[in-house]
């Protein structure tokens, strides 16, 4: 039995919500504060306060947490100001990403890791892309070397085909450095590896994009890429297959000619 009536029964939703808005999801991971993870809170806490406030356009900001301590789905709860968090059980990285594109499959979404930094207008940037080019797979600001030529058959291909003429941009080398860093690489092998590529720059309808991309934070439409992501019983499941996957379907990979966001690892 009822009594009354819902005091929201009268109210409208007075801000715009997904898909008006395109999604910014961030996975985060944060399971104590010892070992590795030991001064990831700061970062983590960076990142998700950059990733919302630098985007550049109105969106939705949705944290989804895979097992994290009480003290930080604490400080999720307290201080970040998402438009949707879920709390889940560790689940794996690419599991969570499969859930959110699936939970938001007719939006553009913008996924990343918990350890990546932003800058000014960094989601407007991508989107410029995304939705300028044809058949776009991914758009990541994550700019450097070490992905370009990497699963870009499509893209090359594409550009070839359309008359898009490819040119060389010098990007600075503290790019490669620093990404060569952020995952492991010793300060100067990013470098000696890739140090001396130009980067394949293109222009179509006025929008400039690097031919390349990135798996650790991207922009997409959800329903191009969900069903690439397979669920998998790891943790901490590769990644770069699913690049590979992405352009051998035929989607565009791309980069933005600036550096919009960059990885940064478990320590600054």
């Amino acid at each position: 039995m009822r009594q009354g009536m819902n005091p929201l029964r009268q109210k409208i939703i007075d801000k715009p919500f997904p898909p008006a808005v395109p999604v910014v999801a961030v996975i985060t991971h944060l399971p104590d504060e010892g070992g590795y993870h030991k001064e990831r809170y700061k970062i983590v806490r960076e990142s998700l306060l950059q990733a919302h406030k630098l985007a550049g356009v109105p969106h939705w900001f949705v944290v989804w947490d895979n097992g994290s301590c009480k003290e930080f789905t604490d400080f999720l709860n307290d201080v970040v100001e998402a438009d949707a968090i879920i709390l889940s059980k560790n689940i794996g990285i690419s599991n969570a990403m499969r859930n959110i594109l699936a939970m938001y499959q007719d939006c553009i979404v913008a996924l990343s890791n918990d350890d990546i930094y932003y800058e000014q207008d960094w989601l407007k940037s991508q989107i410029e892309i995304l939705t300028t080019y044809p058949n776009v797979g991914t758009v990541s600001g994550v700019t450097t070397r070490f992905y370009m030529g990497k699963g870009t058959g499509a893209t090359e291909r594409w550009a070839r085909q359309a008359g898009v003429r490819v040119s060389g941009k010098d990007i600075p080398p503290q790019w490669d450095e620093e990404h060569g860093m952020s995952i492991g690489k010793a300060r100067h092998a990013h470098l000696q590896e890739f140090g001396k590529i130009q980067a394949p720059l293109i222009e179509y309808n006025g929008i400039k994009a690097i031919i390349g991309g990135n798996h650790c934070q991207f922009t997409c439409y959800a329903s191009r890429i969900q069903s690439l992501i397979q669920p998998s019983n790891r943790y901490m499941e590769q990644l770069f297959p699913l690049d590979l996957k992405i352009d051998a379907v035929g989607y565009l990979r791309l980069l933005t000619p600036e550096r919009t966001a960059k990885h940064i690892g478990n320590v600054e």
